[in-house]
This record gives C-alpha cells, structure tokens and sequence, in this order.
C-alpha cells in the first residue's frame, strides 16, 4: 500500500451553463464523493494506526526474546 496515495473525483462538474437541476445534481454527486473520500482517509488512518501497533508489538516480543 502506497503511503502517499491519491483520490481522484470520479465525475468533474463538465460545464459552466449547467440548470439549477444539472447543478443540485452535481453538487449532490460531488458531496456523496467527498463522504467516500473521508471513508476512505478514515480507513487508511485506522491501517495506520494498527500497523503502528503491529510494529510496537513485534518489538515488545523481540525484546523478551533476548
């Protein structure tokens, strides 16, 4: 897993001469990407800590093997 890994948005607003529909809409798709986006950063934050954890503990056990 890349460290630095980065998010597109899968549908960019294509048009200025959008109606006030084709605009809700948009803006509607764009707020549902960001909600998936922070899932997605909240997942990786949570990767993160656990394999901090992970590594602290493989220390612990080295440690007491000596």
């Amino acid at each position: 897993m890349s460290k630095n890994s980065e998010h597109t948005l899968v549908m960019p607003i294509k048009s200025v001469d959008l109606d006030v529909e084709e605009y809700d809409k948009e803006v509607e798709t764009l707020k549902e990407e960001i909600k998936r986006l922070k899932k997605i950063k909240k997942k990786q934050k949570k990767i993160k800590e656990l394999e901090r954890e992970k590594h602290n503990v493989i220390r612990k056990i080295k440690r007491k093997d000596r």
